[in-house]
């Protein structure tokens, strides 16, 4: 009961709904538009970033195989 009153006054005490949430919509929703083009960023920024972690894995691989197959080759191995 307490809880109720306290949630009914508190708005009537701030002049109303209106004032309390003026501005707010479109605050929030640039703040989400601003969340979700940081969050694409990120993500690309972390795609590329594993994508050439992956390319270096690759390269270093495959030079290791090539030595491998020179050496069997050579009978070095």
């Amino acid at each position: 009961m307490i809880q109720r009153t306290i949630f009914i006054y508190y708005p009537l005490k701030r002049g109303g709904f209106k004032p309390q949430f003026f501005g707010k919509k479109e605050e929030g929703r640039r703040k989400k538009e601003e969340g979700r083009k940081k969050k694409e960023e990120e993500y690309l920024y972390n795609k590329v970033k594993l994508l050439s972690r992956k390319n270096s894995e690759l390269n270093y691989v495959n030079r290791s195989r090539c030595r491998l197959l020179l050496m069997k080759k050579n009978n070095l191995f």
